[in-house]
């Protein structure tokens, strides 16, 4: 009797050690599930599509791109605004090369952007799509 006394007090301590174990290392293999190269679906950038045109404005096709691309704001100082731009266009073309390639290789595209991705976008993006309705086409 007393021995399975012992068992139990000695399971009740380890119990919820081994339970923490046992999460840490779930979790660990959750994080370290996705193969190499593949971004796990927590830092999946939300995308937009790309829509490309031939010069007499039939559409060739689509492609993907990363829905957090820059957008120009406009707030009456051109030189600030400016840089601005610039600076998150060179980041955001360093964080996604081949989406940048996408827009250098076409001359006639326009931005196809669901509602629901153009609501969850900080306010200062949506104004700018809203200020250039021939380049950003917001779709249900």
């Amino acid at each position: 009797m007393k021995t399975n006394k012992a068992i139990k007090r000695k399971l009740f301590f380890l119990l919820p050690a081994l339970t923490l174990l046992f999460c840490l290392n779930s979790e660990a293999q959750l994080q370290s599930s996705a193969p190499i190269g593949v971004t796990p679906p927590s830092s999946i950038v939300p995308q937009a599509q790309l829509v490309t045109l031939d010069s007499l404005g039939n559409i060739k096709g689509s492609v993907s791109i990363a829905l957090d691309f820059p957008v120009f704001n406009n707030t009456g100082d051109p030189d600030m605004d400016a840089m601005n731009y610039n600076g998150n266009k060179r980041d955001w073309v360093i964080k996604h090369p081949a989406d940048y390639q996408a827009f250098v290789n076409e001359e006639f595209y326009y931005i196809e952007i669901h509602q629901a991705d153009f609501t969850a976008m900080r306010s200062v993006q949506q104004t700018a799509i809203l200020q250039d309705s021939n380049l950003y086409h917001i779709i249900p």
